[in-house]
């Protein structure tokens, strides 16, 4: 989870110059359902399908040099760790009004 939230901040951070982050966590039928979202400046819509491939960096990101661009591979890895904990993870963005990702994980009860 550490990682997950890691990387999806570190992208609403480098997305959002002058804006919002903002982290909510509620529950809801049996799910724990975790959303990120920012008012930054968004992912073109026909991008969006691409951001979970490896090495795949937006063509509109905010950032210059290439170690703050980074390698393409952090929405692989939180797709992937999500997906390993039983979770789905999407994504919702607007140009120039921000992206949010919503996470969902299951609520195991006790046996």
């Amino acid at each position: 989870m550490e990682q997950v939230l890691r990387n999806l901040l570190k992208n609403a951070v480098k997305a959002t110059e002058n804006g919002t982050i903002k982290v909510g966590v509620e529950l809801l039928h049996m799910q724990a359902v975790l959303t990120i979202g920012d008012n930054g400046i968004g992912i073109p819509s026909d991008e969006i399908p691409y951001i979970w491939d490896r090495f795949y960096r937006c063509s509109n990101q905010r950032t210059t040099t290439m170690e703050e661009k980074g390698t393409g591979l952090g929405l692989v890895i939180v797709k992937k760790l999500v997906q390993m904990q039983g979770g789905t993870i999407e994504v919702m963005s607007q140009l120039g009004k921000g992206t949010t990702f919503r996470i969902v994980f299951p609520i195991v009860e006790d046996i």
